[in-house]
C-alpha cells in the first residue's frame, strides 16, 4: 500500500516473509528457487497481491471529467 504522500506500508507479515528470505539466501545459502520450495514446503510461499480499491471519486469530479472530455471531442470532431 501507500499512503498519500505516496510513501510504501509494509505490513508486518511482509516484513518477516522478506527477513526469512534474507536468512534462506544469505545465512543457510540456498538457491534461489531452493529458497522458494522451502518456504512453499513451510506454507509461507508468495501470497498473491491484495486488489487495491480505487480511490472515492465525489459526483462532482466525476462531471467535471466528462465535461472536459465531451469539449476535447468537441475540439477533434472540428
Amino acid at each position: 500500500e501507500k499512503t498519500k504522500s505516496g510513501q510504501r506500508l509494509y505490513r508486518k507479515r511482509d516484513v518477516e516473509l522478506v527477513l526469512r528470505i534474507r536468512a534462506l539466501l544469505y545465512d543457510e545459502r540456498f538457491t534461489i528457487e531452493g529458497a522458494r520450495a522451502a518456504l512453499r514446503a513451510q506454507g509461507q510461499d508468495e501470497a498473491p497481491v491484495p486488489a487495491v480499491p480505487p480511490p472515492a471519486i465525489d459526483r462532482e469530479t466525476l462531471k467535471k471529467l466528462k465535461q472536459g472530455i465531451i469539449d476535447l471531442l468537441e475540439l477533434v470532431e472540428q
